[in-house]
Parts: C-alpha cells; structure tokens; sequence
C-alpha cells in the first residue's frame, strides 16, 4: 500500500476553532492517506461524523476530510453526517464543504437511497402540502449536503446553495491539465512551490490529466514574481498552429476565422506559504470570454478520481493576456493584480489541476432537490429566507412578457371571481397582427387578439415588420380526449425578436394562476434556445403522446382544473448564481418542510388524517404516524 505523509495546513489553524476540534484519535495513522484513515474509522465503527471530526482534528483539510468520508462510508447518511459535522467545525469553509460533497460522480444518495432526515421528512404532513420533490440521481448528495449545511450555518444559506449548484455545473472537455488525476504526490512537490511553464511548450497543451506526470516535460520551478504580476507573454498560439498544420497545395494563406480555436492554457501555478495562485494564458490573437465558453478549473485532492473542488471563472481573457486567478490571502500585490479572487482554501495544494471548456451538464436539473435540502436545513427559518431569495431586490425585477387569461384582481373576491379559461375546449391562436405580448395580468381578458389555434401550434404567423422586444404566446391550448379524461394543455412561444434567445440564460419562467389565486400555484423554468422566428412547445403530461413528441418541454405543472392565467416571464436582471430561473421556480413552490423521495416513488398518498395534528410549515414540522 502506497503511503503518504499529511502535509501541513498553514490556513486551517485560522478556520478552525482548537477548542471545536477533537483529539487525534487512536484509529488514525499520520502515515496513511485520509482515504485510508477514514476507513480505519469505519472499520473501528465510528460513525461518519466522529471520522469527519477526527481527521479535521489530525489536521486534514475539511473538504478533503469530508469527501474521504463519503468514499469510505458509501451510504447517503454518511454524506449528511459528515457535513453537518465538517460545518460545525469550520464554518468559514461551509460552501466549500457543500461542493465537496456534491461533486461526487459516485453518490450513494441516488435512487431510493436518502440520508435519514429525508426518510422522516417524506413522512411530515402539513396543510396545503405539495408533491414530494423526487430526488433523481446525481442530485441527492447536493440535496443530502445542503440540508445539512444550513442545519450547522443557516446565516449562510446562500452560499450553501451557491455551492451545491455550482458543483453540479459539469463542464466539457479538458484543454489543459497540471498534474495526474488520483496520484498520491502534487505537481508542485518536487518544485518547491510553484511552477511556470516552459517558454518553448507556452502552446503545448497536456489534454490527458490521467497519464503519468513529469513536471520537466513542460514546466519548470519557479519563483513567481508576486510583486510584478506580468500581463501578457509574447508566443502567439494561433500562428504557431498555422506554421505546423498541413497545409494543402491550392489552400488559401489567410486563416479561417471562423475555425479559430478558443482554448487557454495554464502559464503558471502558485501554492507556496500564503500566495496562492493559478495562471492563465490566453496564446490566441482574440479575446477569450471565460463564462460564454463556461471555463472552469477543477481540483483533485490526493488519491481521489473525482474532483474535490470547482471553480467556475468569469471575466475576458485579452489576446496574449494573462488571466490571474488569486487567493484571498495572496499579498497585496498579487490581489490587486487578481482577475478573480477565491477564498485561498479553493487553491491549496492539490495532486492535479485540470482546465476544462464547454458544458456538458448545466446542474440546473438539480437545483429543486437542492433548495428543498436548504429550505429543511433551515426550519423554521426557511419561510423568512426564502422570501427574501424571491424579492425584487434578490432576483431584479420581473418582467411579464406575455399573459393568457387572467389573474384574479385585488377588487374582485375568490367568491364572485369567475375564470376567464374555464371553457374546456379552448383553443387561442395569436392573429398574424397581433405581435406585441399582453404583459398586464389582472386587467381584463380579451379574445379579440386570438384565432383558433392547433393542438401542437404553427397557426400564428406573424405579419410585423418590426421584432418584439419579448417572446411571446403564440398559442394556448386546454382539451380533453373524451368527456372524463383529464385536461391536457399546451403553450407554445413565438420568437420574433430577431435573434436567438437562450431561454435558461435570459430567465424565462411559465407561471400558472389557479383557482383566483393572486400568486402563482405552479413557476415552470424554461431552458433551451429558441431561434429567431421559430417556435417553443411545452406541453402537460397528460397531453396525447403525438403532441408530448413534438413538445420541448412536458411538465405535471401545466396539467390539472382550475386555471385562471398563464403568464409568461423573464429575470430581467441577472445575479452570479447558476440556473437563477429554475431556483426562483422552486422557490416559489416549495415551503419546508419538503417532503424528499427517490425518483421510483410516487406520491405520498391520501390527506392527513383528522386524528393528525396539522403543522405549522413556520414551526418546522412534526412527523406524522407512519401508518
């Protein structure tokens, strides 16, 4: 068995109250790796939050600690228990734990497997309860970690939810590598500290973070001038790759712009004392945006295939510029320097660091799971948070940009309110002249702009010179198949804007009004692009199987009586957070306590009994008889 010794922290010290960690304990050898130390503690049957707390306390980075728990212990609880632990302990460090845990490619949370605050929430009836949120795979650990992070540190709950959908922000390939993935010694071990690369290999990308890795193929030990942080290096990557590249005998000498390539490359690395540091050089003769391309560094503690940590990068990298990723410990000339700045514990010491560009999964399917884990780690703080997430302030302003039918208005009451969308059948088409969206949703109703329509759209074909500033509804829907099936509905979105709309990216959110509710019952994020004079099918689920095929989108959300209104609308001031629309949707919806169920279980059946005392949701909850 390969061994390795712990290697000093200088910042944990200053995390990590001495007085909150425990003694050293007697399962753990300094001569293993935290992998190996957290199955001793399995093996000696310490539970998965005594193992966190004893590595902590042998001076093992929190992160590293909770995810050597979660690897050894392989069972949902250990996910909950081991954050929940690593929180109390270090604090400061909670989002970065809430990462570490959800970053895991091997949860043990999938399926119908959830930590046991979950089990017993699945049983909690409250009044005007909802549908169990269904925890599909992949997001459990971010839901398991989230609940149990706000239950240690509820003041910050935003950064705790930050974390876990940053974590499930997956990125496309690698473009540049520093190190070998699950080696048990870092790259910058034999190099003092830090290192740069290789004037002669500044365009040499290491794309296979898995091979074995000599740091003089490429690099070289350094000290990297702090003081004087350059700004750009001379080699220029595009004519370099021109010079090399094959070049047919009839092919013209000009470059195609469009088949430029994008890719950065790592210049230089610092982990030495406090300065901490990551480098990017951007050898191309244009302008890299690094959050258009979604870059993101990823972090590998020792002896772990899977990432420890993530760090999505945002800013524009200049032709031949150098992009400076810095910690927040770093002097002060290497901060004034710093395109970003991250807290120094992202950038400790790791056995690998890998560059990656392109999306391959947004996370955003996970963001429902991960506010219901912090709305119940909160309790019954969670209905004050919460409000404040959904404010304008939070969010910006909404703005509506389309509406069918009609919210209930504040002079009419629920008694005397009759819905204009009662009428099944109901089938509205936009008229061809009729471009501009109704954005006011409480004034009264009007048919005049409306034709009859089709089951799956393509009726509204717009006849306005000028494009809109919004999408708009082209067509409504509501039918029943026979005269006792339930009602199936469809809304198809028109794009006459002129340009491609990313509709995840500009927050663009479907709202259901229902039974003269002045809020909406059911918040639908959309996502996708919808291009310039093309149309978008979101489709229920009870809709024929020959509409759902041609739908973009189907949503329970959109089935069900009752409906007033549907409004179309759009975030129209983005915040730094990932998937902003589909976390306001289930911020909207959601109200702890959550029932949680794996994704095979339907939904908890029957309503609370009259022997069963109704929960106050502000009160936290109470578990109901299991019977």
């Amino acid at each position: 068995m390969k061994r390795w010794m712990l290697r000093a922290l200088p910042l944990l010290g200053v995390l990590i109250s001495a007085t909150a960690v425990a003694a050293v304990p007697d399962w753990f050898d300094p001569g293993d790796s935290t992998l190996d130390n957290a199955q001793h503690a399995k093996a000696a049957n310490a539970s998965a939050a005594d193992a966190t707390r004893g590595l902590i306390g042998a001076a093992v980075d929190p992160a590293h600690s909770v995810q050597a728990v979660i690897d050894a212990y392989a069972q949902c609880d250990a996910v909950f228990e081991s954050v929940q632990a690593a929180s109390t302990l270090a604090p400061a460090r909670v989002a970065d734990l809430v990462q570490a845990a959800a970053i895991n490619p091997r949860c043990p949370c999938g399926g119908e497997n959830l930590w046991s605050a979950a089990r017993l929430a699945s049983r909690v009836r409250i009044e005007h309860r909802g549908l169990p949120v269904a925890i599909e795979n992949l997001c459990g650990c971010s839901g398991a970690a989230a609940q149990a992070a706000a239950m240690a540190v509820p003041d910050h709950a935003e950064q705790i939810l930050g974390a876990a959908l940053v974590a499930n922000r997956r990125a496309g390939g690698v473009v540049d590598s520093l190190g070998k993935i699950g080696n048990i010694s870092g790259p910058v071990a034999a190099a003092g500290g830090s290192l740069t690369r290789r004037a002669d290999k500044r365009c040499d990308a290491d794309t296979n973070p898995d091979d074995d890795f000599d740091f003089t193929q490429r690099w070289q030990a350094a000290n990297v001038d702090v003081a004087i942080p350059p700004t750009s290096r001379d080699p220029d990557c595009d004519q370099k790759a021109a010079s090399t590249a094959p070049v047919a005998a009839d092919a013209e000498s000009t470059p195609d712009p469009t088949s430029r390539d994008d890719r950065l490359l790592i210049d230089s690395y610092v982990a030495a004392g406090s300065e901490r540091a990551l480098v990017l050089f951007n050898g191309n003769d244009h302008a890299v945006n690094l959050a258009d391309e979604n870059y993101q560094f990823e972090m590998y503690f020792p002896g772990v295939v899977e990432p420890g940590r993530r760090i999505g990068l945002a800013g524009t990298v200049a032709a031949h510029g150098l992009y400076v990723l810095a910690g927040d410990t770093a002097s002060s000339a290497l901060r004034a320097r710093a395109d970003m700045l991250v807290s120094s514990n992202l950038l400790q010491p790791s056995e690998a660091v890998v560059l990656r560009r392109g999306l391959a999964n947004s996370g955003c399917g996970c963001a429902e799971v991960t506010v219901a884990g912090t709305l119940n780690g909160l309790g019954a703080k969670s209905e004050d948070w919460r409000q404040q997430q959904v404010s304008d302030d939070a969010v910006g302003k909404l703005n509506n940009a389309d509406s069918v039918g009609q919210v209930r208005p504040e002079a009419v009451s629920v008694a005397a309110w009759q819905s204009p969308l009662a009428t099944v059948p109901l089938s509205l088409a936009r008229q061809d002249d009729a471009c501009d969206g109704d954005p006011e949703i409480a004034d009264d109703f009007s048919l005049q702009p409306f034709q009859p329509g089709a089951p799956t759209g393509g009726v509204f074909r717009p006849s306005c010179a000028v494009a809109t500033t919004d999408l708009v509804i082209a067509d409504y829907e509501a039918r029943r198949e026979t005269a006792d099936a339930p009602v199936w509905r469809a809304v198809e979105l028109y794009n006459h804007t002129g340009a491609t709309v990313d509709l995840a990216d500009q927050g663009y959110l479907i709202e259901v009004y229902r039974d003269g509710g002045r809020e909406p019952s059911q918040v639908i994020a959309l996502s996708g692009d919808l291009v310039r004079s093309q149309r978008w099918l979101l489709a229920s689920d009870t809709a024929p199987d020959a509409v759902k095929d041609q739908s973009a989108l189907v949503s329970s959300d959109l089935a069900g009586e009752g409906v007033d209104a549907v409004v179309l609308k759009r975030l129209t001031v983005r915040t730094a957070g990932s998937c902003q629309a589909d976390v306001y949707a289930a911020l909207r919806e959601l109200r702890a306590p959550v029932p949680l169920v794996g994704p095979r279980i339907g939904e908890i059946p029957g309503e609370p009994r009259n022997d069963e005392p109704v929960v106050d949701p502000h009160r936290g909850g109470e578990i109901a008889s299991p019977n």
